[in-house]
């Protein structure tokens, strides 16, 4: 067993906090640009879960802000009584706010990691996500309708889904024994995640 010297064992100590710190990040960007944003094929709808998630996150770091400002009140409350045991109660607080300090950290990298998505994007209105919502559907259900035939079936809730928004006959003509197969080798126009700046 290697045993260190104490001063030495503190560097290391103070050095893998640093790192901690230095690594925060729930969400890095290839997660952010391809499974949160990029979930969704068509640019209205990475557009609208982009803004959801910078709103969520926005929130968030007003919230950690503003809890951290009460935990330091607190601790200063406690302190001005003089007694020993609320001093130590107040240093009992604050070691609380570390790891608020870390929350805020990474819901600041990950809100500029969409920030920087943001600019790369065309400014959506409402309207424009809502006529878009038809083609969205369409390729969505269907893609998921392919990727579960892949695997040999595809569940009634899917091909009800199909159904409720109006492609099922697109899909699969007049008779359901075809589906399966017809699904199977339907050409899906799935298009990739672009972030060039328009």
């Amino acid at each position: 067993m290697l045993v260190l010297p104490m001063p030495y064992d503190r560097i290391l100590k103070m050095n893998i906090e640093e790192a901690i710190d230095k690594i925060q990040l729930n969400r890095t960007r290839y997660q952010m640009e391809r499974f949160v944003v990029g979930q969704h094929h068509t640019p209205e709808m990475q557009y609208r879960q982009l803004l959801a998630e910078a709103d969520t996150l926005l929130g968030t770091i007003q919230e950690t802000e503003l809890k951290i400002k009460k935990i330091k009140a607190e601790a200063e409350e406690l302190r001005a009584t003089g007694k020993k045991s609320d001093a130590i109660e107040a240093d009992i607080k604050e070691l609380g706010i570390k790891p608020l300090d870390r929350h805020l950290t990474n819901s600041r990298r990950e809100l500029g990691i969409l920030e920087e998505m943001f600019e790369c994007y065309p400014k959506y209105s409402i309207e424009d996500i809502e006529a878009a919502q038809e083609e969205y559907w369409r390729e969505r259900l269907l893609r998921t309708a392919h990727f579960q035939a892949m695997s040999g079936s595809i569940t009634w809730a899917q091909i009800e889904a199909i159904w409720q928004a109006g492609f099922l006959s697109e899909l699969v003509g007049t008779n359901p024994n075809d589906q399966l197969e017809k699904i199977k080798t339907v050409e899906l126009p799935i298009s990739n995640i672009t972030l060039d700046k328009q």
